[in-house]
């Protein structure tokens, strides 16, 4: 009896080291299987190219007001944007600019063709920019057109102003508009310098005409002055004349 309780207790021993060790290689290794996770995770962040980010395609206005140059942003979401919007299927990026600029000003900015020079990326979008010179006038025109446009596609943006440059970067503006007008500095500078050139011209050559004026003004009085007192010469040779 002693013998086979021992046998029995053997067995038994035997079983439960036998299952303990079949656990153990059908239990899953949580570190080698969070391990390729990480790196399954860390191959597909490492493949999402800017290819897969949506595309925005538009421009920056400038323009002038009172003889100072500014730039001409949108109210979009209680922010100040430029005019820009999402690249549609088929279309090119200049397309795509050339579309979302009619739209976003209700028709009142209407160009065939635009240069994209500063393309740039977000950690969600990718975007292609550029710089175009408008009239002031569109600013007060669609104000007063989108109080009654119904079209959706016209309504993103919902009000329009001018900011002088260049303490529009002191302004509250999207961080995005700011870096769209940090990156065309120099050439509104330039434009800036140019203007103030031109108007300090016009000023001077404003100057010089009524200078001008005030002087055929003198020379005309003069010559009344003179073609009077030819006159009385003339009337007091004839009395003298008649008297002899």
């Amino acid at each position: 009896m002693n013998t086979n309780k021992n046998n029995n207790y053997k067995m038994n021993t035997n079983n439960k080291m036998n299952t303990n060790k079949n656990n153990k290689m059908n239990k899953p290794n949580k570190m080698y299987t969070n391990k390729n996770n990480k790196n399954n995770n860390y191959k597909m962040n490492k493949n999402k190219t800017s290819d897969n980010k949506k595309i925005s395609c538009g421009a920056l206005f400038y323009t002038y007001k009172n003889n100072k140059l500014g730039v001409i942003l949108g109210l979009e979401k209680d922010n100040w944007m430029p005019f820009k919007g999402c690249k549609e299927e088929g279309e090119t990026p200049e397309k795509a600019a050339i579309r979302e600029i009619k739209e976003e000003t209700c028709e009142l900015v209407l160009i065939d063709n635009i240069i994209l020079d500063y393309v740039f990326e977000t950690e969600r979008k990718k975007y292609h920019i550029g710089l175009i010179e408008v009239n002031i006038d569109i600013v007060d025109k669609f104000n007063d057109l989108i109080k009654y446009e119904k079209r959706t596609i016209f309504k993103e943006k919902e009000e329009l102003k001018f900011f002088e440059f260049p303490s529009v970067l002191k302004d509250e503006i999207h961080h995005i508009t700011k870096k769209i007008i940090k990156h065309y500095y120099e050439k509104l500078e330039s434009l800036n310098i140019n203007n103030i050139s031109n108007v300090e011209k016009n000023i001077v050559n404003t100057e010089k005409n009524i200078v001008n004026t005030e002087k055929n003004i003198v020379n005309t009085e003069n010559n009344d002055i003179i073609e009077l007192s030819i006159k009385e010469l003339n009337d007091n040779i004839i009395t003298n004349s008649v008297i002899i």
